[in-house]
């Protein structure tokens, strides 16, 4: 039966002794493992590998009382984060990430607009956006971000016809 489970953290309970972990140590999961040789990995997308392994989805995922995991996706998790906080953070992140930095190419001081800031990937995109210096405006229709106003963007909770007026008041 396969498990679910695509972000996960836990304690390690056995590693090979050749790697860098034991037993105990607290640890984060890469959700996916690419095979590193395909024309997409070796070009640095191996977002886009055909044939990687997503824990919860082609393998047993986060949520199985034990998973086997290659040690190329396991990270050492420091003592003061939480194992929630680790295993909610990788997909919503890294699409922040590399939406704002990578493919929209954003630099400090530029203005940016978010939009669904109340979701997982936006309220990590405003909290990324924050981090770098980026001002911003952020449109929700009918909720607020967990994060409003905390990071000192311009939160409007209304239809989309505010987003305009959302941008308008970030440049």
């Amino acid at each position: 039966m396969q498990v679910e489970g695509r972000e996960f953290a836990g304690v390690v309970v056995d590693a090979p002794r050749d790697s860098e972990f034991r037993g105990n140590d607290r640890v984060w999961i890469r959700n996916r493992v690419a095979c590193g040789s395909c024309k997409w990995c070796i070009g640095g997308a191996d977002n886009l590998c055909a044939t990687s392994l997503w824990f919860g989805v082609n393998t047993q995922g986060g949520y199985a009382e034990f998973v086997a995991v290659p040690v190329s996706a396991v990270v050492r998790l420091a003592d003061n984060v939480p194992f929630s906080d680790a295993a909610a953070t990788q997909l919503s992140f890294g699409t922040a990430v590399h939406s704002l930095i990578g493919r929209a190419g954003l630099r400090v001081g530029q203005t940016v607009l978010i939009l669904g800031g109340a979701s997982s990937v936006g309220t990590a995109a405003i909290q990324v956006a924050s981090v770098v210096g980026m001002p911003m405006a952020s449109a929700t229709p009918g909720s607020a971000s967990p994060v409003a106003g905390a990071t000192g963007e311009t939160c409007v909770s209304t239809p989309m016809a505010a987003i305009a007026t959302a941008a308008a008041r970030a440049s």
